[in-house]
């Protein structure tokens, strides 16, 4: 899934930090499926060792089938389903916006590249002068794109070595917060940092679900772990696909209505 050569591509973005990902994106939360249980405390070093070792263990597993919501500003939300390659840090989701990001449906992405498919798409392709295609690929903008902040997050939820547990000790506001249940499956639920809540299986430590949220708790994020596996996403065939250069300034014209 990568992009094809051209003389502006430019150069590769490097993963986007889960801090840096989460002060720009936000969703709905959700609770678990019981009521909770105890109230918060400082972390416990057997905790503090599940919280460094939950991003790592996602590498480990592969990837996962996932759901993330985020809202995005007053009646603007972002809503993906598809499956995530922790390894290859690429993925592919179905997506459903609301007021943003309008006209996307699915989505594919790499680290240097987002394939979109468009509702408008075809009239655009027409406006040009170019064949039909089912997609368009573009470089990522997590700065100017809410969608892209998005994927960032998704891809961002997993690294390739385990956190320092002391650190996450002395990180202000690390604490445990309570047990629950999350689909049946009994979680603890452990803050790292002011704003972001891990829920982890009590059997294991995998992860369930990433919560977080902005300084003023307006922008909040869930993102849902449904079942982890070994995922290859490739993307769509060259020849199905148009590079955004190709459409001018139609495609920005698009954005902008």
């Amino acid at each position: 899934m990568r992009r094809r050569p051209r003389s502006s591509v430019a150069a590769s973005i490097g993963r986007v930090s889960i801090a840096l990902a989460v002060a720009a994106v936000a969703a709905v939360g959700c609770g678990g499926d019981d009521e909770p249980s105890s109230t918060e405390r400082p972390l416990s070093s057997d905790e503090s060792a599940m919280l460094a070792n939950a991003l790592f263990d996602n590498v480990e597993r592969g990837g996962a089938s996932f759901s993330l919501a985020v809202q995005v500003g007053d009646g603007a939300t972002i809503n993906l389903q598809g499956e995530v390659d922790w390894r290859e840090h690429r993925g592919y989701a179905q997506v459903s916006a609301r007021n943003v990001e309008q006209g996307v449906r699915e989505v594919f992405w790499s680290d240097d590249a987002v394939l979109e498919a468009r509702d408008d798409l075809a009239p655009l392709l027409e406006q040009a002068g170019l064949p039909p295609a089912p997609w368009v690929v573009r470089d990522p903008d997590p700065v100017g794109r809410q969608l892209d902040q998005a994927l960032a997050l998704v891809t961002a939820l997993a690294a390739e070595q385990r956190d320092n547990p002391l650190l996450i000790e002395q990180e202000p506001g690390s604490a445990f917060v309570r047990t629950d249940t999350l689909r049946d499956v009994p979680v603890v639920v452990l803050r790292y940092g002011e704003r972001a809540v891990y829920w982890l299986a009590a059997d294991d430590g995998r992860l369930l679900r990433f919560e977080s949220d902005n300084e003023t708790n307006t922008r909040p994020v869930v993102f849902d772990v449904l079942a982890f596996s070994d995922v290859t996403i490739d993307g769509p065939p060259v020849d199905q696909i148009v590079d955004v250069a190709d459409l001018g300034d139609l495609y920005a014209a698009a954005l902008a209505t």
